[in-house]
């Protein structure tokens, strides 16, 4: 089964990211999984007028669902309740701790975001090793409804990105 794959054609600027990032960090939320705190926290943008350059980001894709910011410094395996499929842009990673698929132990390195990112599977069984700093990802959610290896298949198609 693929879980992951690396994407060109839509590219981030890392900078005008994290400046968004620091602009609503204090908007932080914060997961609950099985009444035990998960140590992952997200930024959305339900409550507020999204930037324009993340407006922008959105608008590259077909089937875009959602967009927000995701912070850990690592995580348990675990497979997600609703997604299907994620963009996966590295904002911050000090430590180059990869995103880790379990059963069979596969590690998923996020290129560059001005050379693309990663699209991968949240329905596959991941999590992350411990990270002594916070890891930063800006991540586009596609839509829930349908399966990772439809997308994958968009994406072969040209017919992922717009």
């Amino acid at each position: 089964m693929l879980r992951y794959a690396k994407i060109s054609g839509i590219n981030c600027d890392r900078e005008k990211l994290m400046d968004i990032f620091h602009e609503h960090k204090h908007r932080t939320n914060y997961y609950v999984s099985n009444s035990e705190e998960m140590p992952v926290s997200s930024i959305t943008w339900a409550d507020v007028e999204k930037p324009d350059y993340i407006k922008e980001l959105e608008s590259n894709f077909n089937f875009f669902y959602q967009s927000y910011f995701i912070m850990s410094s690592g995580y348990w395996p675990h497979v997600d309740d609703t997604r299907q499929c994620l963009i996966s842009f590295e904002i911050q990673n000090e430590n180059n701790v990869p995103l880790k698929f379990y059963d069979p132990d596969e590690e998923a390195i996020h290129p560059d975001p001005k050379n693309g990112a990663i699209m991968w599977n949240p329905q596959a069984l991941h999590g992350s090793e411990p990270s002594p700093t916070q890891r930063i990802f800006y991540q586009i959610e596609l839509e829930d409804d349908k399966p990772f290896e439809f997308y994958v298949e968009k994406y072969i198609n040209e017919e992922l990105l717009k």
